[in-house]
């Protein structure tokens, strides 16, 4: 194992902090990613520029995953319905949609939107029972 340097962390460095936190990673799996201990992670996620950071970043990781589950919902045609594929497509959309919502509701914002001031929440699809045995999932606009 590598010796943790006291000296103070990068630019370059901090930027990883944010870009990881923001994808879900713990403490400790990115102080053993950028070579830091967890204190010094710790710390540096607690000053002010770097929680705005992390914020922005889910924000737009958010946008990202509702852009690519609508595209994937969209491509969904009829023949599709016919064929094996579609339940990856749905589980896929539905796990982006997921990852969205988890994103968009720890950044503290209802959308995705830097500017968007809204606090709550509206999920951005309705889930619908078709002839009894399958679901479809029906992406409204915000």
């Amino acid at each position: 194992m590598t010796a943790k340097t006291k000296e103070p962390l990068t630019t370059k460095q901090k930027a990883q902090i944010a870009t990881l936190s923001a994808g879900g990673l713990s403490q400790n799996k990115i102080a053993k990613h950028i070579g830091r201990s967890r204190h010094a992670v710790k710390n540096t996620l607690a000053l002010p520029e770097i929680q705005h950071a992390v914020q922005d970043e889910k924000a737009e990781l958010s946008a990202l995953y509702k852009d690519a589950a609508r595209r994937v919902l969209v491509s969904i045609s009829d023949s599709d319905i016919e064929k094996a594929n579609l339940l990856q497509k749905a589980t896929s959309s539905a796990i982006m949609i997921d990852k969205s919502m988890l994103l968009t509701r720890a950044s503290g914002r209802c959308c995705p939107s830097p500017k968007c001031s809204r606090p709550s929440f509206s999920p951005p699809y309705d889930m619908t029972r078709v002839s009894g045995t399958s679901s479809l999932l029906t992406v409204r606009t915000l």
